[in-house]
């Protein structure tokens, strides 16, 4: 069985069996499908099918999830699993969205995640990969209120970074301004749960030093290149530094593609490979942006990322296993708003002399004709895809030959969904026992990516936001209307989902030793809002492959 979090009912397999002989545990940070669902995706494209917790332990995303259920569902995995993959922010908060907040102090953070130490004790064989988050530059939103105070915390945090660097009176005069209109009392709280996700952090690099885990990711949630969590950043480092453990510690922008990143990781080191990737990006000046919610060049962050998967940066696409196709904006470009509406669709169009997408998607279509594994990563624009690429892709690619497709969020949780799916394709078609399931599976993952990060994100996510604004209702805490919103982005999605499928998926030939088979029915398809808000849906399929 696989469930869809949020869904009433899972839906089932479409038969044949996944690989049962090595076993994978992961708690992930919140019930989302980026967190809860795509790691499950990726693993069975794998051939393996993932523990996980059970639904009932999550709850609202406002609240903290079930520390003692999954604590005890951890104790229970760890018995069957070779190796875990946990989320330190859910072990120690109860979720991503209540790590922003100060619930708890840091001692009692520190004590739930103790049961980790327990694990490896009682288990000594069990492989242990930490995904731990660094707090955003600003709070967590739950309100469509709470949006001015998210604008004066993110400028707080920039002006104290500025402040220590470079002393200037007029940053001091600007930092005394925003203060003064904090609430004290808020902004007492930021500061504890800085401090207090700082401790969780260093104790994370800690174990790594002591063995008890394999490998760390940190990751640095929606951040700017000012800000209170580069200083945070600078202090990690050296900590990493100084305890010798710069091989099983790495810390980049990004934060809900984590567990994915580390479940291929555990699975290409049970495999022992280690896949090559060729990066080739849409502009020239592409690894050079820093995109949106980042404080880096994406150059390298993709670096950082191919790493924390297992796999090593290869210069020509002849040395490579996986070639990884980036679209970029072409200039930087200032924010976007993150929160709020986006009803001007336009924007997530890049038609600029320096953005050369002809030149981009005819070198996919041509790795694609000469059997290469080609992976895209779409981050050009936060929360959804570039309109003009899918257009020239849907012109003029075979998308169903794709290894991944990714565009959902920020820059880095796209990169790693693309990379860590790529990766899963990569072992499928390696491996030894290559199944038809497989092939279906990562089909209907590609699927599902180009009606999230598209057809929800680009389309119909952009008018129910318009809808929502216009009649006074907050995208960010749907309320008593929740159900009724969830019904008009069922009511539009299904329709723009179907169709998609019979234009690119229908009829679709599959490839090597399956080439026998094509893609069948749309034989099921689920829409759901999984939380109450507009910031993401879940998109489910199944797909039927028929002689």
């Amino acid at each position: 069985m696989y469930g869809i979090i949020g869904l009433d009912e899972p839906l089932e397999m479409n038969g044949g069996e996944l690989v049962k002989s090595y076993q994978l545990a992961l708690l992930p940070v919140d019930s989302r499908p980026c967190c809860a669902v795509f790691p499950a995706r990726i693993a069975q494209t794998a051939g393996v099918s993932l523990l996980t917790p059970p639904q009932g332990a999550y709850r609202d995303f406002m609240a903290e999830a079930d520390i003692p259920a999954l604590t005890a569902w951890l104790r229970e995995a760890a018995g069957q699993a070779d190796a875990l993959v946990f989320s330190s922010d859910m072990l120690a908060y109860g979720g991503l969205a209540t790590s922003a907040r100060c619930l708890i102090g840091t001692e009692e953070a520190l004590e739930r995640l103790e049961v980790i130490r327990e694990l490896k004790r009682e288990h000594p064989a069990l492989k242990i990969y930490a995904a731990s988050s660094l707090q955003r530059t600003s709070t967590a939103i739950f309100n469509h209120g709470d949006v001015a105070l998210y604008n004066d915390f993110a400028l707080y945090s920039e002006l104290c970074d500025k402040l220590d660097r470079y002393h200037r009176p007029e940053d001091a005069r600007q930092l005394k301004e925003v203060t003064d209109r904090l609430p004290a009392e808020d902004l007492q709280g930021y500061l504890r749960t800085r401090q207090r996700g700082l401790a969780v952090n260093r104790r994370m690099v800690e174990w790594a030093a002591e063995g008890l885990l394999e490998f760390v990711i940190l990751g640095q949630n929606d951040t700017g290149v000012y800000s209170l969590a580069r200083r945070e950043q600078r202090e990690l480092m050296r900590l990493i530094s100084d305890k010798r453990v710069q091989s099983r510690c790495i810390l980049y922008p990004g934060c809900d593609e984590m567990e994915q990143v580390l479940v291929m990781r555990a699975l290409l080191r049970q495999r022992g490979v280690k896949p090559r990737v060729f990066v080739r990006y849409s502009s020239v000046l592409g690894p050079t942006i820093v995109s949106e919610l980042e404080d880096i060049p994406v150059g390298e962050n993709v670096r950082s990322q191919i790493y924390a998967l297992g796999g090593v940066n290869v210069d020509s696409p002849e040395a490579a296993d996986i070639l990884l196709l980036i679209n970029t904006a072409a200039a930087p470009r200032e924010s976007l708003s993150f929160f709020g509406g986006r009803s001007d669709a336009w924007e997530k169009r890049s038609p600029s002399p320096e953005h050369n997408l002809w030149d981009f998607v005819s070198a996919m279509g041509y790795y694609l004709d000469t059997g290469r594994r080609v992976a895209v990563a779409d981050l050009a624009f936060p929360n959804g895809c570039d309109i003009d690429l899918i257009r020239l892709m849907e012109e003029t690619i075979d998308l169903t030959r794709l290894a991944a497709f990714s565009g959902w969020n920020t820059a880095g949780n796209a990169l790693g969904t693309a990379l860590a799916h790529a990766a899963a394709r990569f072992l499928a078609e390696t491996g030894d026992e290559r199944t038809l399931e497989q092939e279906t599976v990562h089909r209907e993952f590609l699927l599902e990516r180009f009606a999230d990060d598209y057809l929800y994100q680009d389309v119909v996510r952009p008018a129910v936001n318009a809808r929502l604004e216009q009649e006074g209702t907050s995208v960010v805490n749907l309320g008593r209307r929740y159900p009724e919103v969830e019904g008009w982005v069922v009511e539009q999605m299904e329709p723009l989902c179907r169709d998609f499928y019979q234009r690119h998926f229908y009829g679709r030939q599959l490839d090597g030793a399956f080439s026998r088979y094509r893609i069948g029915e749309l034989s099921a398809l689920r829409v759901n809002l999984p939380w109450s808000r507009t910031f993401e849906a879940a998109v489910a399929c199944r797909l039927t492959a028929v002689e």
